[in-house]
């Protein structure tokens, strides 16, 4: 897991590679994959061996908050730095001693988790106004006395609201579809009678449930 890594990383540092398919796209980033990865499979491990993992969680907010006015807006190293300190971020939540503080923070969270493949894939969309002009607008709109925080926070919201209902369209229609049809055909070539799990519709299912659970299916014969 660390060699694509390592590959991907250093390759995120050459123009040929990142602008391989053209603007707004880029592969320089797809070593932030990885990372989450290694969030995922190694977390649990390292986060329970952290003796001040509150520490290190501010620590992680900190440098995220920090890296891009310190080191740059464009840099190649803050891209990297964000990736480092952004995993570091959800292993800690994931992983440490913070409990969600209600139910509808749990499920919000579990809601994001699920339709966060379907959100990175149709993120470019919120790109699209600056082809359309926007820019042009929203300039004359800071030139006529419009605060430039409020913005980019309205801009913010609309871009994650609309981003976020395509995703759970993708996702409960696309993705899950998907996935029952992969799940029916790897327990038809090992146990055609087995029942296939069903995985539970994005912001529909129980919170307290587990999240989708690829498990393999034994038809309690010895082999």
């Amino acid at each position: 897991m660390l060699l694509p890594y390592a590959l991907l990383l250093i390759l995120s540092f050459t123009s040929v590679w990142n602008h391989l398919i053209g603007p707004p796209f880029s592969f320089g980033q797809m070593y932030a994959f990885v990372a989450g990865m290694l969030a995922f499979l190694y977390g649990a491990t390292i986060v329970q061996k952290l003796k001040s993992p509150r520490l290190w969680l501010a620590v992680a907010l900190l440098g995220f908050a920090l890296t891009r006015p310190i080191i740059g807006w464009s840099s190649y190293w803050t891209i990297w730095l964000e990736t480092i300190f952004g995993a570091t971020i959800v292993a800690l939540l994931a992983f440490g001693p913070f409990p969600p503080s209600s139910a509808s923070a749990f499920r919000a969270a579990r809601f994001l988790g699920k339709i966060s493949f379907s959100f990175y894939l149709l993120s470019p969309i919120a790109l699209l106004p600056q082809h359309h002009g926007i820019s042009e607008s929203l300039t004359s709109a800071i030139s006529a006395g419009a605060h430039p925080l409020l913005v980019c926070a309205g801009l913010f919201v609309c871009a994650v609201a609309l981003t976020a209902l395509l995703a759970w369209l993708q996702f409960n229609f696309i993705e899950r579809p998907g996935i029952i049809f992969g799940r029916t055909i790897s327990v038809g070539l090992s146990t055609p009678a087995a029942p296939i799990p069903t995985p539970p519709r994005a912001g529909l299912d129980n919170p307290h449930e587990s999240l989708v659970e690829c498990r393999p299916v034994h038809s309690g014969r010895n082999t």
